[in-house]
């Protein structure tokens, strides 16, 4: 899996889009986390939304919410879809207020638990480079996958909420900004940003991600004292449905 992601921003003066101030949550120095249980190629759209149903998608959340739990209980996890050029897959995002080092041992738990090649952060951080930008909209899911692709806004992650879709892109380099004043405009969105930085961690093979998953897990536990990597195989973590136990469902004001 080529973790989709990608984020939005739309902040170059447009009178198109309204900015609001950092997302979603309370605090500074949020951390946001985009993993996904798919080791599938090339689900289409509706599949990739039916999975978001799939035990797969609930243990996955489930152990995220575990893992997480047990290294804070400042935690929000939301189901998403990763859209790419034609294709989708079933995914999700969290928010945490963990340190880089702590919130890294987590990605690598979560990606060698579901056996991903990618999980991407992004480490909320003033002055930085990398831009996290939501954008809400009142339009339909498929009319916002068409005007993504349209516009060639791939690979990104959108959220549905009962009255809204949303948006989230993170812009490497802050290189996107005309393109995304522009689908905003289409979509007749409203944008929040946040300033950070990006941190895209695994291989592009999956054995060497996997074996990169290991090494990274090892050298936090043993600097750290943490196992929870010992839960990984456990029949209460492999079985696990109930996604939240401290956390909450992610939320965008």
């Amino acid at each position: 899996m080529k973790i989709f992601l990608a984020m939005l921003i739309a902040v170059v003066g447009a009178v198109l889009v309204a900015l609001a101030g950092p997302i979603p949550g309370a605090g500074e120095n949020r951390i946001f986390l985009f993993a996904s249980p798919n080791t599938q190629a090339s689900l289409s759209d509706q599949d990739a939304q039916a999975r978001l149903h799939s035990f797969e998608q609930l243990n996955a959340t489930a152990v995220a919410d575990r893992a997480a739990c047990s290294l804070t209980s400042d935690v929000r996890i939301g189901d998403a879809l990763g859209i790419y050029d034609r294709s989708s897959e079933n995914s999700f995002l969290m928010e945490t207020d963990l340190k880089r080092k702590q919130s890294e041992y987590l990605a690598a738990l979560l990606g060698l638990y579901s056996h991903q090649e990618f999980v991407l952060l992004f480490l909320e951080e003033s002055g930085r480079s990398d831009r996290l930008v939501i954008i809400q909209t009142p339009q339909s899911l498929e009319a916002v996958i068409a005007a993504l692709r349209k516009r060639k806004i791939t690979p990104v992650t959108v959220r549905t909420e009962k009255d809204r879709n949303e948006i989230w892109f993170v812009d490497m380099g802050n290189k996107r900004a005309g393109d995304l004043n522009l689908l905003a405009s289409d979509v007749n969105g409203r944008a929040s940003v946040t300033v950070g930085v990006a941190e895209m961690l695994g291989r592009d093979d999956r054995a060497m991600a996997i074996e990169a998953w290991r090494q990274q897990i090892s050298a936090f536990e043993q600097q750290n004292g943490r196992r929870l990597s010992r839960q990984l195989t456990s029949k209460a973590w492999r079985n696990a449905t109930a996604v939240h136990t401290c956390s909450k469902e992610i939320s965008v004001p």
